[in-house]
């Protein structure tokens, strides 16, 4: 079915009117493919910029990615909108209001390369779609020094949401290697006490879109980890959330620290 659908995007799309794109990996992914003139207008970010910064900065903006100004969209009359999972309802109102989308979403980055591929046929850059796909393969070799590390994954300073191998952040450490404590427990983002961390005595923690040493204040206990006893506690971006090509850059910064 989404072979079908993709092929029928690009039979019917001359994009005269161009792209309209909601999710910031999207942009990126449209960059990476050389097809940034096909971008209409995207939306904007609170929390981390669009790479390359210099140029999506001057892009048309139709509101936040959460929140987009639909009167907006509707003027630019696009070809078609690409959302997120993040822009919950989106899609409906753009149905009603008789403009075609396609939604995107990356839990892991066999599904972000899915991506690039889905959007490389809308834009007429299949041939460049390989070779991005074929450098994010290349992010994981050579980097062998995690295999069977034990790795806690959290959002944020509170030690209650962590992140399992069903996320895009825990692929990518199961795919360095790394045995995620919150693997199996229910839920893509399950919730853990500080015992349970404790118990399972991580070598490395990583906090993303968090400070540190918040973390330990917020979760005292947790100074008695092995991973915060060596050193091996880290600060993630949280680009690393960013279903994105680009995702290799945060990838090499985040094993760089742990196997200082």
């Amino acid at each position: 079915m989404k072979k079908i659908l993709i092929a029928l995007l690009s039979a019917s799309f001359a994009l005269a009117n161009g792209l309209v794109v909601l999710d910031p990996a999207a942009v990126e992914i449209i960059y990476a493919l050389g097809a940034q003139d096909q971008i209409a207008a995207i939306s904007t970010t609170s929390m981390s910029k669009i790479r390359p910064e210099a140029e999506t900065a001057k892009l048309p903006s139709v509101g936040t990615y959460v929140k987009p100004n639909m009167e907006k969209i509707v003027e630019l009359k696009p070809d078609l909108v690409i959302t997120s999972f993040h822009s919950a309802g989106v899609s409906d109102n753009l149905q009603k209001l008789g403009l075609k989308s396609l939604a995107m979403d990356a839990n892991s980055t066999a599904d972000i390369c899915k991506n690039v591929k889905a959007i490389a046929t809308i834009v007429k850059k299949e041939s460049e779609a390989d070779k991005i796909c074929a450098r994010m393969d290349g992010i994981f070799a050579d980097k062998p020094a995690l295999r069977g590390k034990k790795v806690a994954l959290f959002f944020g300073s509170n030690a209650t949401m962590a992140f399992n191998d069903k996320t895009l952040v825990g692929d990518i450490f199961a795919r360095l290697g790394a045995k995620n404590i919150a693997d199996g427990l229910k839920g893509s983002t399950p919730s853990v006490s500080a015992e349970y961390i404790l118990e399972q005595n991580p070598d490395i923690i990583v906090v993303v879109g968090g400070e540190t040493e918040d973390f330990l204040k917020a979760n005292p206990i947790l100074r008695n980890t092995k991973a915060v006893k060596s050193g091996k506690i880290l600060k993630a971006p949280t680009l690393i959330l960013r279903g994105s090509p680009q995702i290799g850059e945060t990838v090499d910064e985040i094993y760089a620290e742990a196997t200082k």
